[in-house]
């Protein structure tokens, strides 16, 4: 079986590095503060939060945006979430004793011991959050413990209710048992709703940027250690060249690393390597053909050039005469829809970078640099 692992799924054995970021999480949670962390897409946020709420001392409600299509959605995962937490088996007495408000909308079904509650539509959204928040209040005045309520990919909260920012603020000023940490890896939005003076939740939480790729160290121990425990054997400059053309990225690390091992029977090299990242380059060419076509911007294919080939001199005239930009304001306006759109991130000072870098090398091959 490949020993690799690529998806949403957390796995303890395959989660390598990030231990100031989670020693930070920690030290917030124990002060009692909410927490932002962002990063970017595909970087290791959502196995950072498994391993967290794995550590932590504190009970977690684990709650993910994605896919949650309305307010009822949301309000499900906490009541699902607490069901099990407390260990419930009595699914009406747990409705009487923490959910009386909601007791005429809520009904439930049991299947093999499992139970799966539903909200009636006659419910309003106002006493939907209200009883939300008092259920996460209960749970932890029950339990006697912190609780701390993560929401993944919190950038998705306009889908499910345009004021949930509003009223999670009124929910922090009426309580102290109850932390939360938002994530996300939209950071322009999240920045403007956290950090900025006009922002909803500005200063109601501190601050976490995941920026840095992997280590090269623990990465190369990590993907040799993998396949020699498989049976398989991956050279120096095998392990070398993955952690170079991935610039040590969660994701696409672990995905060069998983191609790489289905393409060896014995021994992976450099060539296995190559062949590999390219059969990968050519899986993605149709997604980042249709990512730039939906860009629409005139400018937007030059900008994404300039950005894989240079260094942090991207605003001299020589460099916009050579990628055919007319000023520096097309390149701010341009890194800033790219970076809206969580393709480019802000590295130091005058510099961005592609976070991809499977879509930098196809960007650099697509304009033939």
């Amino acid at each position: 079986m490949n020993p690799f692992k690529v998806g949403k799924e957390y796995s303890r054995e395959h989660f390598i590095d990030r231990e100031k970021e989670l020693a930070y999480m920690k030290q917030v949670s124990e002060s009692g503060n909410n927490l932002v962390l962002l990063a970017p897409r595909r970087f290791g946020k959502t196995w950072l939060l498994h391993r967290f709420a794995e550590e932590t001392i504190h009970t977690v409600v684990y709650v993910d945006l994605f896919g949650v299509i309305s307010l009822k959605g949301f309000a499900m995962q906490i009541i699902d979430r607490s069901f099990k937490i407390l260990k419930a088996k009595d699914p009406v007495a747990f409705v009487g004793r923490y959910l009386k408000n909601l007791a005429r909308y809520v009904s439930f079904t049991v299947v093999l011991k499992n139970v799966t509650f539903s909200l009636s539509p006659e419910v309003d959204d106002e006493t939907l959050l209200s009883e939300s928040y008092n259920l996460l209040s209960s749970l932890a005045s029950t339990l006697k413990k912190r609780v701390i309520v993560i929401i993944d990919e919190f950038q998705e909260y306009e889908r499910i209710h345009a004021n949930l920012p509003e009223s999670l603020r009124s929910f922090f000023q009426s309580q102290s048992d109850v932390s939360f940490i938002f994530a996300g890896s939209r950071r322009h939005m999240l920045e403007k709703l956290f950090f900025h003076n006009s922002g909803t939740l500005f200063r109601s939480a501190l601050r976490l940027d995941i920026e840095t790729y992997l280590p090269k160290d623990e990465c190369i121990e990590y993907a040799k250690s993998k396949f020699e425990t498989s049976s398989k054997n991956l050279s120096d400059d095998s392990a070398e060249l993955i952690f170079e053309l991935t610039r040590g990225h969660p994701y696409f690390f672990q995905l060069l690393c998983f191609e790489v091992w289905n393409r060896t029977q014995n021994t992976a090299t450099t060539q296995t390597v190559r062949e590999s990242f390219e059969s990968l380059l050519d899986r993605e060419a149709y997604n980042y053909d249709a990512l730039i076509d939906q860009l629409g911007y005139r400018y937007a294919k030059n900008v994404l050039a300039l950005l894989s080939m240079e260094g942090q001199d991207i605003f001299s005239q020589d460099v916009l005469r050579k990628y055919e930009i007319p000023n520096p304001a097309i390149v701010n306006k341009t890194i800033k829809v790219l970076s809206e759109y969580g393709i480019v991130e802000k590295m130091a000072r005058g510099k961005y970078m592609i976070t991809d870098p499977l879509f930098e090398k196809y960007i650099q091959r697509r304009m033939n640099l």
